[in-house]
């Protein structure tokens, strides 16, 4: 297993990351219109979260649904705490700590939802985490994951990435809109992961010989100093997350609920028993 990447001082830097990087305003409408419908089914539905993610925290509060933040560091769930609307209202019992791929809990859940999981651990870690959430799954349950994915092995390049930036999105911070077009400018396909710090000395030298601009380089930079030098992000071929999927669900359903500017680059991956 590799060492877990998500610090509480990263987790304090919530706000200085915009969608792609968290849940954004048209995920969480969807995330919403799904509980609302599950709760009217099941009043007292139980919510997994995978991590401490305070959108997901504010969502089940103001709907009055029991939940459970799966985090391996309490100090990660305090820390996003700050972030929370409703942080009054969080009951005493809303953390489990626990890592996702070895996790062994009583409570089954209704519904699971995660931002980024599978872009936080090794792909070589996908089959145990798969095996963990339908085993915590309650029958006819479903899990949510926002998810990265790529079709292919293609690589993208910086000027690509400005280009679909300045092109269509420039009055969007470069981050929010050409986050997934940077990850595979800079993929290491073999190890199937984006090493951050790599990117941001990548970037430099794109600026430096004016294939970027001074803006589109700090948006990333300023993000990737946040995650510090060990951090990985992995972008996952379509086929492979599907296949390892199915192996453990009945039913994977890819849904694409984001903003325009990343649609059909990190749908919502829905996993049902």
């Amino acid at each position: 297993m590799q060492k877990e990447q998500w610090t509480p001082s990263i987790a304090a830097k919530w706000d200085d990351f915009p969608p792609q990087a968290i849940p954004s305003y048209s995920e969480m409408a969807f995330y919403e219109q799904n509980l609302v419908a599950r709760k009217k089914e099941k009043m007292d539905l139980l919510v997994g979260i995978l991590g401490s993610t305070p959108e997901f925290r504010d969502l089940c509060q103001r709907h009055d649904v029991s939940y459970r933040c799966i985090d391996f560091n309490p100090a990660n769930f305090e820390a996003l705490r700050a972030f929370c609307r409703h942080k009054s209202k969080e009951p005493a019992n809303a953390l489990i700590v626990a890592d996702w791929r070895k996790m062994n809990l009583p409570e089954r859940f209704d519904m699971m939802l995660g931002d980024h999981v599978t872009s936080v651990i090794p792909t070589s870690d996908y089959d145990a985490l798969f095996d963990r959430l339908q085993r915590h799954l309650a029958d006819r349950g479903a899990v949510y994951l926002k998810v990265a994915i790529r079709e292919d092995d293609t690589r993208t390049t910086h000027e690509q990435a400005f280009s679909f930036w300045s092109a269509n999105w420039p009055h969007i911070d470069p981050f929010a809109s050409a986050w997934r077009e940077v990850l595979l400018a800079d993929y290491d396909f073999q190890a199937d992961h984006c090493h951050c710090a790599t990117s941001t000395r990548r970037l430099r030298e794109s600026f430096e010989k004016g294939i970027i601009s001074e803006y589109f380089f700090l948006s990333f930079k300023r993000r990737w100093d946040i995650v510090g030098d060990e951090f990985y992000i992995r972008v996952p071929r379509k086929d492979f997350l599907l296949e390892t999927a199915r192996r453990l669900f009945s039913s994977v359903e890819i849904l694409d609920t984001g903003e325009p500017w990343y649609r059909g680059k990190l749908p919502v991956v829905a996993f049902r028993k």
